[in-house]
């Protein structure tokens, strides 16, 4: 244990300036546009408490130095040895289950090491260097549980509210008499090993869940892209999959002018790019109806059906478009192209800066 306040000051303030700063970056300070959806992970929630845990060992520093006095305190040592084991939690969970899906330039980028190394390490270096006064009893491990447990309830309760952490969408697929079925779904887990879709698979697998309920609950995953959504199949090409699917509905609304109409006009196949699926890119090949508008006094004969996933002319789905933004807002158009073709979508460089401007002109619009 180092002895010295001025040493431990010093250190303390570089700990707190490169927490704070490889904080700020990974939110998109930087780029004055902050993505709020950054603070439903575990990592940002375990760095945000090491920033505060660093100010307030400052702080105390400062004061110590101005009393001469040693401010120790069994309750803060209690949190210091928190922190500094959530922040090891966090290092070697990235390190171990994260990292070998996570392309190499975000692996090596500031913001990334910052985070799952720097912090960690800093904060596990200030504990065994500096340890305060406050001795700790065997029960006291028990702190350390606390931080998990409650980010374990707090993704639970926006997993069942319907929160969809977007990007990693998982599939479950089975082999029977008539090929491969499979379905994708939307990710109600931030992190992979806490995905029930995964947990699905293996029941699957392993025979505890039949055909039937496979499909059952294919067919409701698919709902949850639109409601008017009949699924057909799907098949897999090299790093592709296909996802088939044609409109079940009857009838349909002109949007031009309101009215309804059930004379088909003809079906359209059109082909929609969406989130993927166990690292494999994803393409909806969607058979759409178009309308004959009975509204004599529309300015339109015929009219295409619409579909709340994704918008008129459209080659992307909602989601991957919102995906595609929010990847953007963190890095530079290059980096994020690189990072969405490597594992989302194949997307330039020119056309994430004109999605990035469409969406800035809807905000000031």
């Amino acid at each position: 244990m180092l002895k010295s306040k001025w040493l431990a000051l010093v250190f303390r303030l570089i700990a707190l300036i490169f927490i704070s700063i490889g904080f700020a970056r990974e939110l998109g300070v930087f780029r004055n546009i902050v993505d709020f959806d950054m603070f439903k992970y575990y990592t940002i929630q375990s760095n945000l408490l090491a920033a505060v845990m660093f100010a307030v060992l400052t702080v105390r520093t400062v004061i110590g130095l101005r009393e001469n006095s040693h401010c120790g305190a069994a309750w803060f040592t209690r949190l210091r040895m928190i922190c500094s084991v959530n922040l090891l939690l966090t290092f070697i969970v990235f390190w171990t289950l994260l990292a070998p899906n996570v392309p190499t330039f975000y692996l090596l980028s500031f913001s990334n090491l910052t985070i799952h190394v720097i912090a960690p390490l800093l904060c596990l270096a200030d504990y065994i260097l500096f340890y305060e006064t406050g001795r700790l009893k065997y029960k006291d491990v028990y702190f350390t549980c606390i931080f998990p447990l409650f980010y374990f309830a707090f993704v639970t309760v926006l997993g069942v509210a319907g929160y969809d952490y977007g990007t990693r969408f998982v599939v479950t697929s089975i082999i029977n008499a008539d090929g491969v079925q499979g379905y994708s779904a939307p990710r109600r887990a931030p992190y992979f090993f806490g995905s029930f879709q995964r947990w699905l698979t293996s029941a699957v697998r392993l025979g505890i869940l039949g055909d039937k309920e496979v499909h059952r609950r294919m067919e409701e995953l698919l709902a949850f892209l639109d409601e008017d959504l009949q699924y057909i199949g799907y098949k897999t090409e090299s790093n592709e999959i296909q996802i088939y699917a044609k409109s079940k509905r009857e009838e349909a609304e002109c949007p031009y002018c309101g009215r309804m109409s059930s004379n088909v006009h003809s079906r359209v196949s059109r082909t929609l790019k969406d989130l993927p699926i166990q690292g494999k890119k994803v393409k909806v090949i969607l058979e759409s109806k178009k309308y004959f508008c009975k509204n004599q006094e529309c300015a339109w004969t015929t009219f295409s059906e619409r579909f709340s996933f994704f918008e008129a002319k459209a080659t992307k789905t909602n989601r991957l478009q919102e995906e595609i933004l929010r990847v953007s807002l963190n890095q530079s158009s290059v980096s994020a192209s690189q990072y969405l073709r490597a594992s989302v979508v194949d997307v330039g460089k020119s056309t994430i800066c004109n999605m990035l401007k469409k969406g800035r002109e809807k905000q000031c619009g």
